[in-house]
């Protein structure tokens, strides 16, 4: 369970984005893709990723209906369909504007944001917006994630993992549970077992993050679960112990044994 390349796009282009707007037209006909597509034009291609996003967001923003939750069912609506596990099929990068339009709205608009999220990131991963969410209303959304937990979408499931795992490749890293581990390591615990083997190695890296300014309280998790575990499990244990075993932590090497 080496550091896995989730289905993350590297660029947005304005084919992907001219199409997105012919669908929004389609499920409201008030917006207008034609004046999106040259709003959006502007400067597009001097910008990188994240400025392409933001820069769409805006575009987006001064046609959609002010009402937040009225917003982003059009951008549910319009959006790709839920891509599978393997990532292929039909482009996902267009849903990055929407992300981005959830993810700044999101501390005044909570409840329907993570509605949002959790639409969204059937079609795009949407794990750093949902840390805005995470800082803004803690307690509220750790509910909410402990429910994600048992989502019918592996793609949700996966995404509380990704959120709360604090040096996530290509993206700031997140320190909200560096001197509070164990809402995470909580949220993680209920993902141990995950039917896919591919929410399992997102908990595992998961994991071997926390390990990096929590190797105590790690430690004692993967020690837990090590007892009377499945092969799946102790596979999982090995993945999320690799910090600490290279660390030199005591007992670590206990770990990778039957």
């Amino acid at each position: 369970m080496n550091d896995i390349a989730h289905a993350q796009p590297d660029d947005l282009d304005l084919p992907s984005l001219r199409a997105f707007g012919e669908r929004l037209h389609v499920v409201d006909a008030d917006f207008d893709p034609g004046t999106f597509f040259a709003r959006v034009s502007e400067g597009f291609e001097a910008l990188d990723l994240e400025g392409r996003a933001r820069h769409a967001a805006d575009a987006l923003a001064e046609q959609l209906p002010a009402s937040f939750a009225d917003a982003v069912g059009l951008l549910i609506d319009a959006s790709p369909l839920p891509r599978p596990l393997s990532g292929e099929g039909e482009d996902r990068r267009v849903v990055l504007p929407a992300l981005e339009l959830v993810a700044r709205n999101g501390r005044e608009h909570w409840r329907q944001g993570m509605n949002g999220l959790h639409q969204l990131t059937t079609r795009c991963s949407a794990e750093r917006q949902l840390r805005i969410f995470v800082e803004a209303d803690f307690p509220e959304t750790f509910r909410v994630l402990k429910l994600w937990t048992r989502d019918l979408s592996a793609h949700v499931r996966m995404l509380v993992a990704r959120g709360i795992r604090p040096y996530l490749p290509g993206a700031e890293p997140f320190s909200y549970f560096a001197d509070r581990p164990d809402p995470a390591l909580d949220l993680l615990d209920l993902l141990k077992d995950d039917p896919i083997e591919r929410v399992r190695a997102e908990v595992a890296e998961a994991m071997n993050d926390i390990s990096r300014e929590n190797p105590g309280p790690t430690f004692d998790t993967l020690a837990y679960w090590k007892r009377e575990a499945t092969p799946e499990r102790r596979a999982l244990v090995q993945a999320s112990a690799r910090t600490l075993i290279e660390g030199g932590y005591p007992y670590a090497d206990a770990l990778l044994r039957p």
